[in-house]
């Protein structure tokens, strides 16, 4: 059971990290490329978020939130991402 569990610990790793290569590098692409066609398709994509939620105690007050941006670079990088896992 712990073998698996670390080779889905590991998994996620790997597409959480490409997936955030991936994304970084769709938004440089984006400030780089000239707004047009090409921009929209590196730079351009659904963004994802759960509002700031706050936690206020009465000593310390807290703001969570959560956003995610998916671009086409990030879907390839997931792509790379599990390509590479399959290949260890």
């Amino acid at each position: 059971m712990a073998l698996l569990k670390g080779r889905i610990g590991s998994f996620l790793g790997v597409i959480l990290i490409s997936a955030l290569v991936g994304t970084v590098a769709g938004e440089i692409f984006g400030v780089l490329i000239p707004t047009g066609f090409w921009h929209n398709v590196f730079a351009a994509g659904p963004k994802f978020q759960l509002g700031p939620a706050p936690l206020d105690l009465v000593v310390l007050s807290i703001t969570l939130g959560f956003g995610l941006k998916i671009n086409l670079c990030g879907l390839l990088g997931i792509i790379v991402g599990v390509l590479i896992y399959r290949k260890l």
